[in-house]
C-alpha cells in the first residue's frame, strides 16, 4: 500500500462526492407489493395509527420500581440477578410482557438458547398478541436454524396487525412494525417515514425508536447519519451502553480514538458488554496483539461460554498464528449454538479478509450465503473479495445484486457505479499484466505502465525467489473516488496513492494528485513488490513487513524513490519514539498524525534493511517462508533471524547511528518559543546557532525576497555545505538555484538543480528548468532524461512529451520519439500538422522490408492529417507524393493496388522496437 501525505493533509477518511455517503434514499422498482402486507395496512390504516397512544408498564408504583431496577441491573451488565428478579416474576402470575422480554434477553445473552426458546413459547401462549414477542420469536428461530418457525412469526404478525390493528399504535409497536416490515422485505425508505420517524414523533423519549434509527443507518453503511441519530439520543439517554456503542460503531470506521473512548464509556456503564469488548478485540486482533484480544474474549465468554462471535474471533486468531487444528474447533464450536445464524460465518470470513486472506474470507462468506442466501452483508463482502481476488465477473454481478436487492446499501451502489466506470477503461495486456486505465492516459503513458511493471517483475521475482502463475491485474484511477471505492468500498482515504490485494493492485493516476504530484514509477515498483511478497507468504504476512519491503526496495531501485532519513524522522528517532519490532504493526493502526504513519513506513523499511545488512537476505527469504506456512511473525523472526528482544536492541542502536550520520555537524534544534511570543528574528538567533538549520533556511528565503543575490549565495552554500542533498528541504533547492541564475552561475545552477532531481522523485520545477537548459545548450542526452524524470511524475502534461520527441529525434531513437510524438498529438497541439509531419517522417524511415509498407500506409496517414490542418503544407505534400509513387511502384511489380498491397501486409513487429532501451531515471 503506497501512502502519500499532502502538506497540510489529514488521515484518511471520509468524504461526501458522487457515490453515496449518506442518506437511504429512493424507492426501488420492480417489488411484488404483496411482500410488504404490514406497510400496506400500516398506510391503509395510518388515521387509526395517529391516534394518540396509551403505552406503559401497567402494575403498581412498586411494580414498576422492581421492573426499572430490573432493567438497570440488565444494563449495568448484572444479567443474573436481572434474570432471577424476571424469572420470579414470569414464575408467578404476571402478564406484563416487559418482563417477560427481559427473561428472554437475560437468558439469550447468557448463552442459555434452549431455555430462552422454552420461555418465548410460554410467553407467546400467554400474551398472544404482543408484536415485539412474537418480532422476537421470528430472530431466535431463525438464529436456532428453525425457517418455518420463523417465518410463522412474520405471518402471524401480519395476522395480527390486519385483524386488530387500532391495537397497535404505540410507538414501540411502530418500531416492531417497521422491523417486521424490514425483515419482509420492506422498502427502508418508507419503512424509515412511516414508522421509525412516526415513533419518535409520538415518542421523543422513546428508546427504541431512535435505536431502530441508528441501527438501520449502520446496516446501510451510511454511519455519518447513523452517529447524527445517536447523537441526539445520546442527548436523552446520556447513559445508556446501548446508545453509546451505537455511537462508538458510527465513528470506528472513520475516528477510531473517538469510537476507543466511547467504548470505554460504554464499560464504564457495563464492564460486561458484549459488542463493546468484541469490537476492541477486533482492533486487536488488526495490531496482531493476539494476547490483548484473547483476554478481551474471555470477559465475553466468561458472561457467555458459547457466545458464537467470540468463538470465531477465536478461530481468526488461531489461524493467523498458524494453530490450524485449534482454528478448526473454534470454527466449530462458533457455528454450534446458533446454526441458522450466518452472521458468525460471515465475521470470521470478514476478518480474514481485512488480514488479505480474501480466498479464505470468500470460503466463509460462501457458508454464511448457504445458512441464509439472501444475507446481503455477506453477499456484498464476497463481492469485494472476489473483486480483490481478480475473479471479477462473479464480482460485479453479486455487487449488482446486492444493489438490486437493498437500493440503499451504500457499498452496494458505490459499486455499481464504479462497475460502470471501470467499463469504459481501455484495457492493455500481455501474459503478465493486465492493466486498466483511462483512454487518453492510455495513450500518454500507458505502453510506460507496461514497460516498467516488467522491469519490477524481471528484478524482483528473481529476488525473492517466486514465479507468477497468473497476469497480474493494475487499474489505474483518474477520479480518487474511483479509486476509494473499488479499494476501499467507500469514498475517503485519500491519503493513499495505491493498493495491493495480491494478484490486483488499484492506483490513482497523476491526475488526481495534482496539487502533490507522487512518482506514479516508484509507486508501481512498490505495488509489484507487494504481489512478490504476497505471493510468496501466501498472503500471510503482517502489513509491517509488507511494507516495509516494499518501500526497503523502492530505495535498491532508485535512490530517490521510497522513503528516507528526514530531519523529522531523525528527531524521533533521537526521542525515542521508535515503535519495538514486535508490536510495529500498531504504528499502522492508529498513528497519532499523518507524520507518524509515514514513519511507521520508514522504521518499517529501516528494520528490513538492517536485516538484510546484519543477516543477509536468504534470512529474510526464509522468514518469509515460513509466513507462508503459517509460522507466527515473531516467531519466525526468533527462528530465523534472532531472539527478538535482541533484534529489537540491535535495530534501535542502528536506527540511532543512522538517524546521527544525518548532517551531524548542523544543529537541527528549532527556537525555544515561549508561550505567547512570536518566534525569534532568525538575524538575532543565528549568531548564538551558526550551524541552525532553521535560521539559516529562514534567513535564506528573506534574502531571496529581498532579491539580495550576494549574501544569500553566501547562505544557500553555507547550508548546502551543512545539509547533504537526501536532508535538503525543497525551498533550499528552489532559492538556491534562484540566487545562482540571477548571478549568471550556470554551471552551478545546473549542479543544484541535478542534486535535487536525484533526490527528490517529484521534483517537477527541478526537471522543467534542466529541460528548458538542455535545450538551450542542445544537449539532449540531458534534456531526455529529465524528460522522462518529468514524466515518471506527470505525463499528463505537453512539455515533456515534447521535449522527450525532440530529443529522441535528435538522439537517432526513433521508436521513442514515434511514441512521443503519438503521446503529444493527444494534447492537440498547437502545431498538430507539424508533429502529424515529423511522426511520418520517423514512420517512413524505419522498418524492416517485411513491415515498410505497414509503416509507409501509417505515415500517409498522418500526411494527410498533416494537410488537413495545413492544405499548403509543401515537405508534406512532398512526402505524400513520394510515398504514393513508391507504392504504386510496388504495386505494378506484384500486379497489385496499393490498397492490396498495405492489406496484405502484416502489423508492424513491436519486436523491432526492442533496439532502444533506456533505464527510467
Amino acid at each position: 500500500m503506497a501512502l502519500h501525505v499532502k502538506k497540510g493533509g489529514t488521515m484518511p477518511g471520509t468524504r461526501r462526492d458522487r457515490f453515496h455517503t449518506a442518506g437511504v434514499l429512493g424507492i426501488p422498482a420492480g417489488r411484488d407489493p404483496r411482500r410488504f402486507a404490514i406497510q400496506a395496512v400500516v398506510l391503509a390504516l395510518f388515521p387509526i395509527f395517529a391516534m394518540p397512544s396509551w403505552s406503559g408498564c401497567a402494575g403498581t408504583s412498586s411494580a414498576r420500581a422492581d421492573l426499572e431496577t430490573a432493567r438497570q441491573n440488565y444494563l449495568a451488565g448484572n444479567y443474573r440477578e436481572a434474570l432471577a428478579e424476571a424469572t420470579k416474576e414470569t414464575d408467578g402470575a404476571t402478564r406484563q410482557v416487559e418482563w417477560w422480554r427481559l427473561r428472554l434477553e437475560c437468558e439469550w445473552t447468557l448463552g442459555e438458547y434452549e431455555a430462552s426458546l422454552e420461555t418465548l413459547d410460554t410467553a407467546i401462549t400467554r400474551l398472544n398478541g404482543d408484536l415485539r414477542l412474537r418480532l422476537r420469536s421470528h430472530h431466535m428461530y431463525k438464529d436456532v436454524g428453525k425457517a418455518r418457525a420463523s417465518q410463522t412469526a412474520l405471518e402471524d404478525i401480519d395476522r395480527l396487525v390486519r385483524r386488530t390493528p387500532w391495537r397497535y399504535s404505540s410507538a414501540e409497536d411502530l418500531v416492531a412494525l417497521g422491523e417486521t416490515a424490514l425483515a419482509m422485505g420492506g422498502d427502508a425508505r418508507q419503512v424509515l417515514e412511516f414508522f421509525f420517524d412516526r415513533a419518535r414523533e409520538r415518542e421523543p423519549d422513546n428508546l427504541a425508536a431512535h435505536l431502530a434509527s441508528g441501527e438501520l443507518a449502520l446496516e446501510k453503511g451510511d454511519f455519518a447519519e447513523a452517529a447524527r441519530v445517536f447523537e441526539q439520543a445520546a442527548e436523552k439517554f446520556p447513559d445508556h451502553p446501548t446508545i453509546l456503542f451505537g455511537l462508538a460503531r458510527s465513528h470506528a470506521e472513520s475516528d477510531w480514538p473517538r469510537a476507543q473512548a466511547q467504548l470505554q464509556n460504554v464499560l464504564e456503564a457495563n464492564p460486561r458488554h458484549a459488542g463493546a469488548l468484541l469490537l476492541l478485540a477486533d482492533r486487536q486482533i488488526d495490531a496482531e496483539q493476539y494476547a490483548s484480544a484473547e483476554t478481551l474474549l474471555a470477559e465475553v465468554l466468561e458472561t457467555n461460554p458459547r457466545h458464537p462471535v467470540a468463538w470465531a474471533y477465536r478461530s481468526v486468531i488461531a489461524y493467523l498464528q498458524g494453530d490450524f487444528k485449534n482454528a478448526l474447533q473454534f470454527q466449530n464450536q462458533a457455528g454450534e449454538p446458533l446454526p441458522g445464524d450466518p452472521q458468525t460465518w460471515h465475521i470470521l470470513g470478514r476478518e480474514l479478509s481485512q488480514h488479505y486472506r480474501f480466498a479464505e474470507g470468500a470460503e466463509y462468506q460462501r457458508r454464511a450465503l448457504k445458512v441464509d442466501p439472501m444475507f446481503l452483508p455477506a453477499k456484498l463482502q464476497l463481492a469485494q473479495d472476489l473483486l480483490r481476488l481478480g475473479e471479477e465477473t462473479e464480482g460485479w454481478q453479486l455487487a449488482n445484486e446486492v444493489q438490486n436487492a437493498d437500493g440503499y446499501n451504500v457499498l452496494a451502489f458505490n459499486l455499481a457505479t464504479l462497475e460502470e466506470t471501470v467499463s469504459r477503461f481501455r484495457t492493455m495486456q500481455d501474459g503478465d499484466f493486465i492493466v486498466r486505465m483511462d483512454a487518453v492516459e492510455a495513450e500518454r503513458y500507458g505502453k510506460a505502465v507496461l514497460e516498467l511493471l516488467h522491469r519490477a517483475k524481471e528484478t524482483l521475482c528473481p529476488r525473492y525467489e517466486v514465479t507468477l502463475q497468473e497476469p497480474v491485474i493494475v487499474e489505474i484511477f483518474p477520479a480518487q473516488p474511483d479509486f476509494a471505492v473499488r479499494t476501499f468500498g467507500m469514498p475517503g482515504g485519500e491519503g493513499f496513492l495505491a493498493v495491493c490485494f495480491g494478484k490486483v493492485i488499484t492506483a490513482n493516476s497523476p491526475a488526481s494528485q495534482r496539487s502533490s504530484p507522487a512518482n506514479w514509477q516508484a509507486t508501481l515498483w512498490h505495488e509489484f513488490c507487494h504481489v512478490v511478497t504476497l505471493d510468496k507468504t501466501r498472503n500471510r504476512m503482517p502489513r509491517w513487513l509488507s511494507e516495509g519491503i516494499s518501500v526497503y526496495e523502492e530505495r535498491q531501485a532508485h535512490l530517490a524513490w521510497g522513503q528516507g532519513m528526514t530531519p523529522r524522522y531523525r528527531q524521533m528517532i533521537l526521542e525515542g519514539e521508535l515503535t519495538p519490532v514486535g508490536k510495529l504493526s500498531e504504528a499502522f493502526l492508529s498513528p497519532p498524525s499523518p507524520v507518524h504513519l509515514q514513519f511507521a513506513y520508514y522504521q518499517s523499511s529501516l528494520v528490513v534493511e538492517f536485516i538484510v545488512q546484519e543477516y543477509g537476505q536468504k534470512s529474510l527469504l526464509r522468514t518469509l517462508m515460513a509466513l507462508g506456512a503459517g509460522v507466527p511473525m515473531n516467531e519466525a523472526l526468533e527462528r530465523h533471524v534472532a531472539p527478538l528482544h535482541v533484534l529489537e536492541q540491535d535495530f534501535e542502536e542502528f536506527a540511532r547511528l543512522e538517524a546521527e550520520a544525518l548532517a551531524p555537524f548542523a544543529d537541527w534544534s528549532p527556537p525555544l518559543q515561549v508561550e505567547g511570543q512570536p518566534l525569534p528574528d532568525p538575524e538575532e538567533w543565528l549568531p548564538s546557532h551558526p550551524r541552525g538549520v532553521w535560521g539559516l533556511s529562514l534567513q535564506l528565503q528573506r534574502l531571496v525576497e529581498q532579491e539580495n543575490w550576494e549574501e544569500a549565495l553566501l547562505v544557500a552554500e553555507w547550508l548546502c555545505d551543512l545539509v547533504p542533498p537526501s536532508a535538503r528541504d525543497a525551498a533550499i533547492f528552489q532559492h538556491t538555484a534562484r540566487v545562482y541564475q540571477e548571478l549568471d552561475m550556470p554551471d552551478a545552477e545546473r549542479h543544484i538543480l541535478e542534486e535535487w532531481a536525484t533526490a527528490d522523485a517529484a521534483a517537477l520545477p527541478a526537471y522543467e528548468r534542466l529541460m528548458q537548459i538542455a535545450e538551450e545548450r542542445e544537449d539532449w542526452e540531458m534534456a531526455s532524461k529529465n524528460a522522462e524524470r518529468f514524466l515518471a511524475v506527470n505525463p499528463l502534461a505537453a512539455l515533456p512529451h515534447r521535449v522527450l520527441a525532440r530529443a529522441s529525434q535528435e538522439l537517432e531513437r526513433p521508436w521513442q520519439a514515434i511514441s512521443a510524438h503519438e503521446a503529444l498529438l493527444t494534447f492537440e497541439p498547437a502545431d498538430q500538422a507539424q508533429v502529424h509531419f515529423r511522426l511520418a517522417e520517423l514512420l517512413h524511415t524505419r522498418g524492416t522490408q517485411a513491415d515498410v509498407a505497414v509503416l509507409h500506409q501509417e505515415a500517409k496517414r498522418h500526411l494527410l492529417l498533416a494537410l488537413e490542418q495545413a492544405p499548403r503544407y509543401q515537405e508534406a505534400l512532398e512526402m505524400l507524393l513520394k510515398i504514393q509513387t513508391v507504392s504504386a511502384s510496388e504495386a505494378e511489380q506484384n500486379d497489385l493496388t496499393p490498397e492490396e498491397t498495405t492489406d496484405s501486409e502484416a502489423q508492424a513487429p513491436e519486436a523491432s522496437r526492442e533496439e532502444e532501451t533506456h533505464a527510467t531515471p
